[in-house]
């Protein structure tokens, strides 16, 4: 930078200077850095190194904690992509991770309730009970997928099914396709 003087980059310098000098004496009347220099003066543990490297395995306090143990859980209720899912590890159409989605949920017991002959509702081996099938396909009539009031809710016996519904939508109505 060139200033109207002539000189250039003095007075950046020069501000620099200034600034070290003012940091510098801070630094030396400062309480922290006074702490600090006791600390290692006479080589005490700072409590400032374990917040460098956190606590982490055995020193963390949620080490060996799991699901209502922990602070975050939130009740087995998780959002995923949109669509509100449920931890039931138990359940035999659960994902990897041990949810399964609300709305399944919810037509299920609608099902078992309402219609328990339903072809939908199937035996599944190792479980007791009936279960909605794995390739039944539930979709939201109004396009909200964590809407899961029953009578939003459509049950189709394949994906291939459930296109078909939408491509008869997309024909019918140009507008506000689900």
């Amino acid at each position: 930078m060139t200033y109207k003087d002539g000189s250039w980059g003095l007075k950046a310098k020069e501000r620099s200077r200034k600034r070290r000098e003012y940091f510098s004496q801070y630094r030396k009347d400062h309480p922290q850095e006074q702490k600090r220099e006791y600390i290692k003066k006479h080589n005490i543990p700072d409590q400032m190194s374990k917040r460098k490297h956190g606590n982490s395995g055995i020193n963390n306090p949620m080490y060996g904690k799991t699901k209502k143990d922990c602070p975050n859980w939130k009740g087995g209720r998780i959002s995923l992509e949109g669509y509100i899912n449920i931890y039931m590890p138990d359940h035999p159409c659960v994902k990897s991770n041990k949810y399964i989605s609300e709305h399944r949920l919810m037509m299920e017991n609608w099902l078992k309730n309402h219609n328990p002959e339903n072809p939908y509702l199937i035996e599944i081996e190792g479980y007791k009970g009936k279960w909605l099938s794995p390739m039944a396909v539930i979709h939201h009539i109004n396009g909200i997928k964590d809407d899961n009031r029953i009578e939003n809710l459509m049950l189709f016996a394949s994906n291939k099914e459930h296109r078909g519904y939408h491509n008869k939508m997309k024909e019918g109505n140009k507008v506000g396709n689900y």
